[in-house]
């Protein structure tokens, strides 16, 4: 003789149907969690992310496992005593216009919207540089939403969140501005299939000291979510949001890290153990460029928290991603994640896959004039070394040029004030008809992208090679080769790296049997008064 109807008959109100510690009377008919069973006969247990390490969906749901990094708070069960107005039995019309308060069960935004190989798509990076970025992200999420039962185990109240991210940037002057709009385009709860709009990112950043000399780069970036997603739908908040995030970053040759640590403040709603519309942000990834596909591929490990779902909770999700770019500016990223523990915005797993389009950065080199000449003061420098002596020796395996050969900036073109020093190498090489074959190394400075660099390199010793042929030294007897920024002989510290290390090296290949080719010339490895004659800079720190 329970009340099982809700019809508000004496007999069995004071039965508690579902074991919840609630009187039916109390409940009454209303469906809170959209699953179709009512309240008095369906338990009402906390809310739970699906990221349980170690549990099935229908198992346990207490063996979660928190990363090192994250302090969690236990959370706390809010009674559905606290959402019914009245006691009594509520009708059908009351179930029909209840609406639950917005949870987001997401628990990811696309955080950084360039198109480098180096970087993570969930951690924002401290820097600027390419222009304009647009691109298309999908992820899929599985179990991302369940709730806990009586008997200890858990249930899945969302299993799919398919969702669509659309962003784009664009640097000015010293900020860079993006946006984001996520789009659910399918998901499915105990009520069926649905689409749903997700909350709009706006973000500004602004890189306030960049990575020189080996420090690091640090960023802070502003951040600002608009209500545009739909919350009953599980893929939006309540109220605006705002929120930072500071960011350090640092590459180191071929290995690099990015650190985020910040959060997201907004308009405070309850739903049984949630509170949402605020929550941290934070992560830390950790990439290698491949030397592949000209420094084009980059692969990266990273621990994301991107929460919406309160403080008490952090959805942490350890992924690993492969993001390649091309030298047209395409790019693309793949992705997968699991989650961690049982908060709110982590999923079981997680896979995504985005593609790109975006302006390619300019090398620190290129100018608007690209026919700037670097040093204004190049004849008279020349003349100068000339006055000394032959402005090029013949020193062991090397013809060592007592002052530079200049190019038009970012360009192969020779500055015609270089004849000088290009003819004293062509004077060397005559009197020496024993130097068969002749390297010659072009390098630069580390500014620019190490593909940019080799290829400039490479055309500069290409342009001094077609220069002596044109002067008389037979083709075969000169070998050109770019190294980019491989091998400076200071180190970037060094007040006038960019100067010293951008240079043209000659150095004569013997056959001593051994096959190997010389190595790259160490400035230390020179006589003194060569160094001195030759830089005209302090030694290497």
């Amino acid at each position: 003789d329970r009340d099982v109807d809700g019809d508000g008959i004496e007999n069995g109100l004071d039965l508690d149907s579902d074991g919840d510690g609630l009187k039916d009377k109390q409940e009454g008919a209303v469906d809170r969690d959209a699953d179709g069973v009512p309240d008095y006969l369906d338990y009402q247990g906390d809310f739970l992310g699906g990221g349980c390490t170690g549990c099935s969906t229908g198992g346990s749901g207490g063996g979660a496992l928190w990363f090192a990094l994250v302090a969690l708070a236990a959370a706390f069960r809010r009674r559905a005593a606290g959402l019914i107005a009245a006691a009594g039995i509520a009708t059908p019309a009351a179930a029909q216009s209840f609406q639950s308060p917005p949870i987001d069960t997401h628990g990811f935004w696309v955080a950084d919207t360039a198109g480098a190989p180096q970087r993570s798509v969930r951690v924002v990076y401290p820097g600027i540089g390419d222009g304009w970025d647009v691109g298309f992200l999908t992820d899929l999420a599985r179990n991302p939403l369940r709730e806990t039962r009586t008997d200890g185990k858990s249930r899945v109240l969302v299993d799919t969140l398919t969702t669509s991210h659309v962003y784009g940037a664009y640097d000015w002057n010293s900020l860079r501005f993006d946006a984001s709009y996520p789009f659910t385009v399918y998901g499915h709860d105990q009520v069926g299939g649905f689409v749903a709009s997700g909350d709009l990112r706006l973000g500004a950043m602004y890189p306030f000291l960049p990575s020189k000399g080996g420090w690091p780069a640090l960023g802070i970036q502003a951040l600002a979510w608009a209500p545009t997603g739909s919350g009953t739908r599980w893929s939006g908040s309540p109220g605006f949001a705002g929120g930072a995030v500071f960011s350090v970053a640092q590459h180191i040759d071929r290995f690099g890290y990015t650190l985020n640590l910040g959060a997201r403040l907004g308009q405070q709603k309850t739903a049984r153990n949630v509170t949402s519309g605020s929550g941290p942000i934070g992560g830390l990834d950790l990439n290698y460029l491949l030397p592949i596909l000209d420094d084009g591929l980059g692969v990266g490990a990273d621990v994301v928290i991107q929460g919406a779902s309160g403080f008490q909770t952090f959805p942490v999700e350890p992924g690993v991603h492969v993001r390649g770019r091309l030298k047209s500016g395409a790019f693309a990223v793949l992705g997968a994640s699991t989650g961690m523990g049982a908060a709110i915005g982590g999923s079981q797993w997680r896979g995504y896959l985005g593609i790109g389009y975006g302006g390619l950065p300019e090398s620190p080199e290129v100018v608007k004039d690209k026919g700037t000449v670097v040093v204004p003061v190049i004849v008279e420098r020349i003349e100068r070394a000339s006055k000394d002596g032959p402005l090029a020796v013949l020193v062991e395996d090397r013809i060592v040029v007592r002052e530079q050969v200049f190019f038009r900036e970012a360009m192969a073109e020779i500055i015609p004030a270089s004849d000088p020093v290009l003819d004293a190498v062509r004077k060397v090489l005559v009197a020496h008809p024993e130097i068969k074959h002749l390297l010659v190394a072009g390098h630069t400075n580390s500014n620019g992208t190490r593909a940019h660099n080799r290829a400039l390199s490479q055309a500069r010793a290409e342009a001094v090679c077609a220069w002596l042929e044109l002067n008389g030294i037979a083709a075969d007897r000169l070998i050109p080769k770019g190294y980019g920024e491989e091998h400076p002989l200071v180190k970037d510290s060094h007040p006038d790296a960019m100067v010293i290390n951008r240079r043209v090296d000659f150095m004569v290949l013997r056959s001593d049997g051994s096959g190997e080719a010389p190595a790259v010339p160490d400035v230390k490895q020179l006589p003194k008064e060569v160094q001195q004659d030759r830089m005209r800079v302090p030694e290497e720190e």
